[in-house]
């Protein structure tokens, strides 16, 4: 999918010139390295308005600890084109990602207190993954990818 991107002022907030409902810029007080956040609105037909932010970082070091279970940090797996977006008719969450590898593959969502909220596993997984989760309530979340011992870790936040 092509998209312009239009970057305006010093902290180059990024806004999406295809998706106008879809906003992405920093939190105040948000600032770690590589992450984003996400404003969605969405008008019904009824004329009522919905909106929800998603900001998403990597992962503390001791938090990536716990939730792979290992001593020391594991290899990071290479996901890619990862996106997360609601869909407020279907009351769900839309998670999608690449991978070039092929394995086993889980995916877990967390709750801060690392109890497994959603969880999926395919058998010799390559490609596109696609999946519908039912819409977070807000609060802090982590999302996990695992394949052949390697981890792609994320901390979402919901509000």
């Amino acid at each position: 999918m092509h998209r312009d991107m239009q970057f305006d002022g010093p902290g180059m907030r990024e806004r999406s010139m295809t998706h106008p409902f879809m906003e992405r810029n920093e939190f105040p007080g948000f600032r770690r390295n590589n992450s984003s956040s996400f404003n969605y609105s969405y008008t019904d037909k009824d004329g009522i308005s919905n909106r929800m932010n998603i900001s998403i970082s990597e992962t503390e070091d001791d938090q990536f600890k716990k939730i792979t279970g290992a001593g020391a940090i594991a290899d990071q797996l290479d996901v890619i084109d990862f996106t997360i977006f609601p869909n407020f008719s279907s009351a769900k969450l839309s998670l999608a990602f690449n991978l070039a590898s092929r394995g086993t593959t889980k995916v877990r969502i967390l709750d801060s207190g690392l109890k497994v909220i959603f969880s999926d596993e395919t058998a010799n997984f390559s490609g596109n993954y696609v999946k519908q989760i039912p819409l977070l309530k807000n609060g802090l979340y982590y999302l996990s990818v695992s394949q052949n011992g390697k981890w792609f870790i994320r901390e979402l936040i919901k509000d």
